[in-house]
């Protein structure tokens, strides 16, 4: 699954995905499916294995209906909103080397961070095709979401501020 929103940075993405990514995924794969949510589908060629889903009001039936989210971001700002989304359902994501730092993934532990495109590939495929190994990236990423992203994590980024601010 890739959710964006219709800019020039989300189209070189999607670009990426349905160029790149889903042909190769789809050769070892056939049955795979690239779901794309978001206003980017308007800009969206058709493509054997690409469902276009659109502008969403939830997104997260269409998250659970997927195994792995993906985040081919090559440029960004401040944190990843997709990202975070993804990870709070518990959901692998696949990101590329540049977007990890400003999102938390780990490799390995909380997400997969290709350095290009046939790691990606790779990392897909064994998301796709090994539970245990999809089922311990999607726990990371939801434990690692909960531990930056959460309520009490918020709450203790305000204490610490407020607390800072008091003393001085």
């Amino acid at each position: 699954m890739f959710v964006a929103s219709e800019n020039w940075v989300n189209e070189l993405s999607a670009a990426f995905l349905i160029k790149k990514i889903l042909p190769a995924v789809r050769s070892q794969v056939p049955s795979f499916r690239l779901l794309v949510a978001g206003s980017i589908c308007e800009k969206l060629p058709n493509a054997e294995g690409l469902i276009k889903l659109g502008r969403l009001d939830d997104l997260s039936l269409a998250y659970r209906s997927a195994q792995v989210a993906f985040a081919p971001l090559f440029w960004g700002t401040g944190q990843n909103v997709k990202i975070v989304e993804a990870m709070s359902l518990g959901l692998p994501i696949v990101t590329l080397n540049n977007m990890h730092g400003r999102s938390h993934i780990r490799d390995g532990e909380s997400g997969c961070v290709a350095a290009d495109a046939e790691q990606f590939v790779e990392y897909t495929l064994r998301l796709l095709r090994d539970e245990a190994f999809r089922d311990a990236i999607g726990g990371g990423a939801l434990r690692t979401c909960y531990r930056y992203h959460s309520v009490a994590a918020a709450s203790e980024i305000w204490r610490n501020i407020l607390a800072d601010r008091i003393v001085k």
